[in-house]
């Protein structure tokens, strides 16, 4: 890197090494010369400059090295240098300008109002620098991978890739900024490490939802959607008032029309107590891909203002034998049977600094394994799950790739689905939702925190409309063990 080519602030020179280092093997980073913690300090002082140029300029000085190891060793040590200045504005280490709090540089401060506005701090050659993941609690430790991982070397910035490969097919990264005011964005978590979340089925019967065949080029299709008889809006509203305060509340996927989800918004306001941050489920897109509307999430805040929508990236498939029970086929039919709905080629990955990061994953989403990347670099606080499914017990599908996932990231996950499958398959479980922590928290920040905490939601039947509910890491938590309850099916249809 020359003086020509200097990158404008630190935060570019952290990207700039990251592609270096990034593209070296693991034991090219493991040996590189070990730099003092005075050589970081100095470098640390020189990023917190307020004059960007010359701060690069100074940093780029330290680079230089005799020897490749040790030259590799000062770009890792000025990039920790550089992402202990980012602690400054980070949202897990909020610090207010006093006498013992240093006020950020200039520069910093640019990026921190770029970052609301752009949902990264800088974006260049395919790769966007945003705060490291978690949000509101402790990032991973070092060595928490037991080998090397660059992401894993920082606490408070992480370099996420804003194109997936999807076996050939790109995926489109969209990041954003959501902030805490009333109005627009989300309020701030009350009790951080202990959310109440809410699970509202809304189809509870077996003729809740429209399933129906469609024929697409010769090729059977399935429809799932709201039945006309189903009054989602009334429903979901209900189940609030009768839960109370809520942080969060979820809907399962499929289950929602777009007229009601309109009618929940303008009343929100009117219910006893509106959680923070409501999933309305997902529903049928308005717009259509060569005719197929896409499988698209709702979320909004407290005041029903729509905050975003992630549509579905994986379209699933039935088996012939679950199909010929929910009438989509005849039978002597082979073959699976793929819902009626487009593929979206983006995903959404969404930040709100008092409640943290979000991913929505709708149903076979969860098993898309071009999206791991992507959860491993940016460390979600939150993983949620609107499911179609017939239940959501321990040791099926959702919980077992929730719990490999939860291996490399400090996410929380939050699954939802409705009970109209039950019905259908004759299911026993009235599980419809279930709530998943870390396979090892990063740290003690959690109350009662331990490795692969678990909750699952069993409706309550005798509640009109059925729901559940849960406190995180609450009464009734216990540490999943998948392979160990007997009588556990081998995969949800």
């Amino acid at each position: 890197m020359t003086d020509a080519a200097a990158p404008p602030t630190p935060a570019h020179l952290f990207l700039a090494c990251w592609g270096v280092l990034a593209a070296l093997a693991p034991h090219q980073r493991s040996a590189a010369q070990k730099t003092t913690h005075g050589f970081i300090e100095t470098a640390r002082g020189m990023a917190a400059l307020d004059d960007a140029a010359h701060a690069v300029q100074g940093l780029q000085a330290l680079m230089d090295a005799k020897t490749v190891s040790e030259r590799r060793g000062r770009m890792l040590g000025i990039m920790i240098a550089i992402d202990m200045v980012f602690a400054m504005i980070h949202p897990r280490s909020p610090r207010a300008p006093t006498r013992r709090a240093p006020r950020p540089p200039a520069w910093l401060l640019a990026l921190q109002d770029q970052r609301i506005a752009e949902g990264h701090f800088i974006a260049d050659a395919g790769l966007a620098l945003i705060p490291r993941g978690p949000l509101l609690r402790t990032a991973r430790d070092v060595h928490a991978s037991s080998a090397d991982t660059l992401a894993d070397r920082f606490a408070y910035l992480c370099a996420v890739k804003t194109s997936l490969d999807d076996h050939g097919s790109a995926i489109t990264v969209s990041l954003r900024c959501i902030g805490m005011d009333l109005l627009n964005g989300v309020e701030p978590v009350a009790m951080p490490g202990a959310e109440r979340i809410a699970f509202i089925p809304l189809a509870e019967a077996a003729d809740d939802l429209d399933i129906h065949p469609v024929d697409r080029g010769g090729n059977p299709h399935a429809f799932y959607g709201p039945a006309a008889k189903l009054p989602c809006a009334e429903r979901f509203l209900d189940a609030l008032d009768a839960l109370g305060e809520q942080d969060l509340a979820v809907a399962p996927e499929l289950v929602m029309r777009e007229t009601d989800a309109g009618l929940i918004q303008t009343r929100l306001l009117q219910t006893k107590a509106s959680p923070r941050l409501l999933l309305l489920g997902t529903g049928h897109s308005a717009e259509c891909h060569e005719g197929q509307a896409y499988n698209e999430a709702l979320l909004v805040n407290s005041v029903g203002t729509e905050l975003w929508r992630q549509r579905k990236l994986w379209p699933a498939s039935l088996d012939t034998a679950f199909a010929c029970q929910l009438g989509l086929c005849g039978v002597g039919t082979h073959g699976h049977i793929p819902e009626d709905n487009a593929a979206s080629r983006q995903v959404e990955l969404v930040d709100i600094d008092g409640f943290g990061r979000l991913l929505v994953l709708i149903c076979q989403d969860l098993k898309l394994t071009a999206l791991d990347p992507l959860i491993e670099a940016s460390q979600p606080d939150w993983i949620l799950l609107p499911i179609l499914a017939d239940n959501l017990d321990v040791g099926r599908w959702a919980h077992r790739r929730a719990l490999a996932i939860s291996e490399n990231a400090q996410s929380r996950f939050v699954g939802v689905t409705s009970r109209t499958l039950a019905m259908h398959y004759n299911t026993p479980s009235t599980t419809i939702g279930f709530a998943l922590g870390p396979a090892q928290p990063a740290g003690d920040d959690e109350p009662l925190a331990m490795d692969r905490a678990a909750m699952f939601i069993a409706a309550d039947l005798g509640a009109i409309p059925a729901k559940g509910t849960t406190i995180w890491h609450g009464a009734g938590w216990i540490q999943s063990t998948v392979g160990a309850y007997a009588g556990v099916p081998a995969d949800d249809p």
